[in-house]
């Protein structure tokens, strides 16, 4: 942004919002052109290498958004196109004084991790924010679409697998906290998972567990190649053409951060039904 349009540096801070802020966390009415924001960029980028890349080649193409994201600060008309009055109550908090000090340290509000997990938001300007967020996802869509498009123009849409997926989920206040706090719950930990696959299967939803670690193995498949030796995630092709009921029984997740000066250890074993938590620095 500041190499192609300085200006929206300056729209773009909280001070220059359309309308005056609400007060509600890290969310406001970005003044900025929608074709000049960050999101709008990566489409564009993302048509324009596939308009000039090699034709005669098949390809592998990354496209990568920050949002939806702190600040919740979409520009029109995704500011404005969902109505707040019609968000829901998030899922309430829970007794947490028998859990481990980090749930403890975000129901009462303590920064950690670099943020306020509760910013005590109030319900008018929770809504406001969910909206937002909601804004900034169909923004995504929009782009997303632009890119569906260009690969239909080039005659590409029959024989392109297309995957859309995200790297964590968000609190937005389900729980009692907002951001993506190191805690099990299934708003931080489960995330979009979308897979086209062009061979003509039937469309269906599959319920079962899955792990980020089994999508390049799954790539590999589907191009004919082995996985790596020492790979540990496995092909789900089968899953894809409904040759298979169930990929996994179980997935594994850990995570360690630094909380309060606290080292913080968890480690989750999922199944479709169950968590099994182990919190190693907990008392």
């Amino acid at each position: 942004m500041e190499r192609n349009h300085p200006e929206g540096l300056r729209l773009w801070r909280k001070e220059n919002a359309l309308v005056p802020p609400t007060g509600a966390y890290t969310s406001w009415k970005n003044a900025i052109p929608k074709n000049w924001h960050y999101t709008h960029w990566t489409g564009d980028r993302t048509v324009n290498w596939l308009e000039s890349r090699d034709k005669s080649r098949p390809f592998f193409l990354w496209m990568s958004f920050a949002d939806p994201h702190q600040p919740f600060a979409p520009p029109r008309p995704y500011c404005d196109m969902y109505d707040y009055t019609e968000i829901p109550d998030p899922i309430p908090a829970e007794d947490v004084s028998a859990k481990p000090p980090h749930y403890r340290w975000a129901h009462e509000g303590k920064p950690y991790g670099g943020y306020n997990t509760n910013e005590n938001w109030d319900n008018e300007q929770f809504r406001e924010i969910v909206a937002h967020y909601y804004g900034l996802t169909t923004f995504i869509d929009d782009a997303m679409g632009r890119v569906f498009e260009e690969l239909a123009r080039q005659g590409l849409w029959e024989n392109t697998h297309v995957v859309f997926t995200s790297d964590h989920g968000e609190g937005l206040k389900d729980h009692g906290v907002a951001a993506k706090p190191m805690m099990s719950y299934e708003c931080v930990t489960r995330v979009p998972f979308y897979w086209r696959n062009p061979s003509g299967c039937t469309p269906r939803v599959y319920d079962g567990v899955m792990t980020h670690l089994d999508l390049t193995p799954t790539f590999l498949d589907l191009a004919g190649a082995e996985p790596l030796v020492g790979m540990e995630g496995r092909s789900f092709s089968d899953i894809l053409i409904g040759e298979r009921a169930v990929h996994r029984d179980a997935v594994f997740v850990e995570r360690i951060s630094v909380l309060n000066g606290t080292v913080m250890k968890v480690k989750m074993l999922i199944t479709e039904d169950w968590k099994l938590l182990h919190y190693g620095s907990a008392p």
